[in-house]
């Protein structure tokens, strides 16, 4: 029970971590003039890559080895909402990711990202968040086993 409790605490801690680099990351690339935002936002989406890898390892160990048993999971609608939320907000990083990665090697970081790129960036970061909202509603209905197909 123990280990089960710890699995539960940390899969809790890295959605927690997840959310606050999300914001972060929106907090940041609103800011323009300042040149170490690129160096930050990398953190940020670092610890946001970093963490959502810790929240579907230990997810799935507590799927398959703790609470109720993966029956439970696989048959719960909201499960399958879960992941499928989750799984977009990782396809919606993809571009944050790789234009943060890529401003790292610009000459003069005040202007890595272009203004047009910055408000499509701030447009998937909220279309993250909102996904981040579902997946945490979801995940509350599916533990009290709303959504189980019997």
């Amino acid at each position: 029970m123990l280990w089960g409790t710890l699995f539960a605490a940390l899969h809790h801690v890295a959605a927690f971590l997840i959310a606050g680099a999300l914001v972060a990351e929106l907090l940041l690339i609103k800011n323009k003039e300042n040149p170490k935002n690129i160096k930050q936002l990398v953190t940020s989406d670092s610890i946001y890559g970093i963490f959502s890898v810790v929240l579907i390892v230990v997810g799935f160990i507590r799927v398959f080895n703790y609470e109720k048993g993966s029956a439970f999971y696989f048959s719960n609608g909201f499960f399958w909402v879960k992941m499928a939320g989750f799984a977009l907000m990782g396809v919606f990083s993809l571009y944050p990711t790789f234009t943060f990665f890529k401003s790292l090697k610009h000459p003069e970081p005040k202007s890595a990202i272009e203004d047009d790129v910055r408000d499509r960036i701030k447009q998937l970061i909220v279309v993250e968040l909102i996904f981040l909202v579902i997946t945490l509603v979801a995940a509350a209905f599916m533990a009290k086993g709303i959504g189980a197909c019997n």
